[in-house]
């Protein structure tokens, strides 16, 4: 009976080291993405101000569109997470994901972190100096 017990603690304390580390992994992924962003539209902001850097316009629109999907995937995983935690376990939904839901987590964060990546070197790459 005490080792189940401590067995219990143990799962809860490993689930609850998980999340703590899961919703970390989000925040920072959002973050990053959204600076990169951010920047990126201050840039274009500046475009007028004499730079002796250019960037072609084309490369801009890639590593946007680079950078959104990467925050749309770290948002899909965070919705499947929440509705499948949410969910009573003996649904349906609950039950079909017992077996995906990590493979899935993880497939978008691999995706998230490589549209950042993408994103990057996309402007370093198409980065003119004038």
């Amino acid at each position: 009976m005490e080792t189940q017990l401590k067995r219990d603690e143990s799962e809860i304390s490993r689930l609850e080291r998980a999340d703590a580390l899961g919703m970390s992994f989000v925040r920072t992924m959002i973050v990053l993405h959204g600076g990169a962003l951010l920047a990126l539209m201050t840039f274009l902001g500046n475009a007028s101000a004499q730079t002796s850097i250019t960037v072609k316009i084309c490369v801009i629109k890639q590593a946007m569109t680079s950078f959104v999907v990467g925050i749309c995937s770290i948002l899909i995983a965070l919705l499947i997470s929440y509705t499948y935690t949410a969910a009573h376990p003996d649904t349906a939904w609950h039950r079909y994901w017992d077996r995906w839901v990590i493979s899935v987590n993880a497939g978008m964060a691999i995706i998230c972190i490589g549209s950042l990546i993408i994103g990057l070197v996309l402007l370093l790459s198409g980065v003119v100096e004038t």
